[in-house]
């Protein structure tokens, strides 16, 4: 694989990942001041060490669903964080991803009726941005998992779905093909599997991700592929992140505001 072609796998990978590293922003709790907290730890696929965790905050934000998420190092620093908003469209929030060891951003944001992507690939890069169009209503980032739910009774039934899917760093769409595998258990629980990939003659030689979800609650329990966490050399590396719903706790506006304040200072080496 040439190295053109290796980071355009990459950059897909990156995308790939942003999508269903998180559970759904439909599970936010209802009550307006209950906050759910719930954590994620990613290992490396290659020999199974543990590379970084996540620690994931649901809440509502004047009745729209929300989420916070901080990436930390081994010693608990963070060193990245995103946002998530639903404000009517679960299966395309609003959010920004930003990993302050290099400057990187990503997101959607709107602004005057229009929805804007926008990405900087460094803090010494310029942003680079544009409008899309909602017709029709792309996936985008982790509003695959609202994607999951609304047809979790079609997909598989014939085959692979196709589905637009927002690419920051292409400033537009890809077609993705979401096919559900056989399912599985993951720690004990039963589940279903699914399987993520561009919808295209290529798309075999490029990377995919499985994601496994509870088959009775809908919750992420285990995603494998390329991870949106870049790695020192500033490639995204191949991460198992598995959650364990049994471990989710409520916690206090006090400790979501602590997440939200908390400075991005870790300085992770991801080889």
């Amino acid at each position: 694989m040439t190295m053109t072609r290796h980071r355009r796998a990459c950059a897909l990978g990156l995308t790939l990942a942003a999508v269903v590293a998180v559970t759904a922003m439909a599970e936010a709790p209802t009550a307006p001041d209950a906050i759910r907290h719930m954590e994620g730890k990613a290992y490396a696929l290659s020999d199974g060490h543990l590379m970084y965790r996540e620690s994931h905050w649901l809440y509502d934000d004047g009745g729209n669903p929300s989420r916070l998420v901080l990436y930390r190092c081994l010693d608990g620093k963070p060193f990245a964080r995103k946002r998530l908003h639903d404000d009517g469209h679960p299966q395309a929030p609003d959010f920004e991803l930003h990993d302050a060891r290099r400057g990187y951003r990503e997101g959607v944001r709107s602004s005057n009726g229009q929805r804007i992507v926008f990405v900087r690939d460094s803090r010494s890069a310029t942003e680079r941005s544009a409008s899309f169009s909602s017709t029709p209503m792309p996936v985008i980032d982790a509003g695959f998992d609202a994607y999951i739910r609304a047809h979790w009774n079609q997909l598989g039934q014939h085959g692979s779905d196709t589905v637009p899917f927002l690419i920051p760093s292409r400033l537009g769409t890809l077609k993705f093909s979401v096919k559900r595998l056989a399912d599985t258990v993951v720690n004990g629980r039963p589940a279903r599997d699914y399987r993520l990939g561009l919808d295209s003659w290529i798309g075999f030689a490029l990377p995919h991700i499985e994601v496994a979800y509870d088959a009775s609650t809908k919750e992420l329990l285990r995603f494998v592929g390329l991870a949106n966490i870049r790695s020192d050399s500033g490639d995204n590396v191949r991460a198992r992140i598995v959650f364990d719903p049994s471990q989710d706790t409520t916690v206090s506006r006090a400790d979501l505001l602590a997440a939200e304040q908390a400075p991005l200072d870790g300085q992770c080496h991801i080889p």
